[in-house]
């Protein structure tokens, strides 16, 4: 949970009222994930995909499509898609058109007989294939300042999209920086450093105009070969990080990349003074104490990405 995130941030705060617990879950039921086993048992059409939101933590409570803390809200998207291989798909179309052309006497097929066909040829084969599930988390800060999804595909902006529909509105867009690429590469050859608390790992992907990528792992950045491929015009694009912000002890480690992608993350759970016996106390725990981390990350992105290297007031008050 939470290994790759994509933050985005409001540009405009939520009404009030959109972030009470009780309207929040009315809202979701309208948007709330049905399995496609489900929906087949009411519904003999065959279906190629369903999606929603389904109960966010379920080892908590099994029932709420939105987990509330005091700072924090948290939603489990969900999406079953059913994918047809293509080639099974063409050869049983083709056995069939053969069937009707025998049976019905006719050399060709009309465009409306084929494209018959391969609408049944396609219903009798969604039945019979297994679906593919996939899950995405989504938080979001109580103050809307940003929300974090726990994936950098194309199932953010579905997910994000989601919630937009079952709200009404969501006005976030990702967070930007200019020029991140320019900032990178002077903290590898030294020319500034990294924010404070920052290390930098040994993994690097250096870009040049053109797209070429290379990519250094397990590398320092003294790499003479690292350094000279920068000295030959090519930048930073990615790299990996060891973050030790305020209050933590622990460094979150990270790869960071120019479009504020954050993958490979590791985080240090710290479950309390909870009883073995309260596994619920211990899951809640676990929870608050990655959200902190995840709210501690926006702040490093947002407020610490400086070319000086200097963390601002925002920074800390985030890490703290």
């Amino acid at each position: 949970m939470f290994n790759k995130v994509m933050f985005y941030e409001f540009m405009n705060p939520l009404d009030k009222d959109l972030l009470e617990a009780e309207k929040l879950e009315q809202l979701l039921c309208s948007q709330k994930f049905v399995p496609i086993e489900d929906i087949l048992k009411k519904d003999d059409s065959a279906i190629a995909s369903s999606y929603g939101f389904a109960p966010a933590i379920p080892s908590i409570n099994p029932d709420n499509l939105c987990h509330q803390t005091a700072d924090y809200m948290f939603f489990r998207y969900v999406k079953e898609v059913k994918k047809i291989k293509a080639a099974a798909l063409r050869l049983r179309v083709e056995a069939r058109e053969k069937e009707m052309k025998e049976k019905l006497g006719q050399e060709r097929l009309t465009k409306e007989q084929r494209r018959q066909v391969k609408d049944e040829i396609t219903n009798v084969l969604l039945r019979k294939t297994i679906e593919d599930r996939h899950c995405v988390m989504v938080m979001m800060s109580r103050d809307c300042r940003w929300l974090a999804v726990d994936s950098t595909t194309a199932l953010n902006e579905e997910a994000i999209s989601c919630l937009r529909k079952a709200i009404g509105t969501m006005p976030v867009e990702p967070i930007k920086k200019e020029d991140p690429e320019s900032i990178f590469t002077r903290w590898v050859k030294g020319i500034t450093p990294p924010p404070p608390g920052v290390e930098i790992g040994e993994e690097f992907v250096l870009e040049d105009p053109d797209g070429a990528r290379v990519t250094y792992k397990n590398q320092s950045m003294q790499t003479e070969e690292l350094l000279s491929n920068i000295e030959e015009g090519k930048q930073v694009s990615a790299l990996s990080l060891l973050y030790s912000p305020l209050g933590i002890g622990s460094p979150i480690k990270f790869k960071l990349d120019s479009s504020f992608k954050l993958s490979g993350l590791k985080f240090i759970i710290d479950t309390g003074d909870y009883s073995s016996e309260d596994e619920a106390g211990i899951a809640d725990g676990v929870m608050a104490f990655r959200f902190s981390q995840i709210n501690t990350m926006y702040g490093f992105l947002k407020s610490g990405m400086h070319e000086e290297g200097e963390i601002n007031a925002a920074t800390k008050a985030n890490a703290a």
